[in-house]
Formats: structure tokens, sequence, C-alpha cells
């Protein structure tokens, strides 16, 4: 099976997971491309709302899948996500 087949298999078998998790993956290269492109003066409320709402959506997919160190990794993201958020809304 190649890599695009694979796609399609999962699509077909898992919809809601799928799109669950391809939205997740699209708000993450918002907010990595948002961060690459703005270095000077990034705007990190908007970059970790992005990280958070993509974990968040994350964690959903691995409960589904039953996978507990995706869930444990980006549970660990959310939380230093959020610190980073509240830092970046309450300043220096």
């Amino acid at each position: 099976m190649n890599f695009l087949e694979s796609f399609q298999k999962e699509y077909k078998a898992h919809k809601p997971r799928f799109l669950v998790e391809m939205t997740s993956f699209c708000c993450a290269l918002t907010a990595i491309s948002t961060l690459a492109f703005n270095v000077s003066e990034p705007p990190f409320v908007f970059i970790f709302s992005m990280f958070l709402i993509s974990n968040v959506m994350l964690i959903t997919a691995g409960i589904i899948r039953q996978a507990p160190f995706i869930v444990l990794q980006y549970i660990m993201f959310f939380i230093f996500e959020s610190i980073g958020l509240y830092n970046a809304i309450m300043g220096p």
C-alpha cells in the first residue's frame, strides 16, 4: 500500500476521525506557518490558539484510536501551549 492509498483507506474506514485529524493538521500548519513568516513580531495569541485547537483534536483522535502515548504527548503539548498562550495574553 502506498502513501496515498493509506489516506484513501483511512478516509473510507473512519471518515469522522480522518476529518478531525486533517482539520487538526491544518490548524497546526497554519500556526507554524504564521510563526515562520512573522518571526520578528509573531502574533502569539493566534499561534498558541491554533496549536491548542489542533491539540484538542489530536487528543480526541488519540482517544478514539486508543493510542495512549499519542494522547499523553498531545496533553503535554496542550499544557505547554496553554502556558504560552497565558504568557502571550498577560505579557512579561
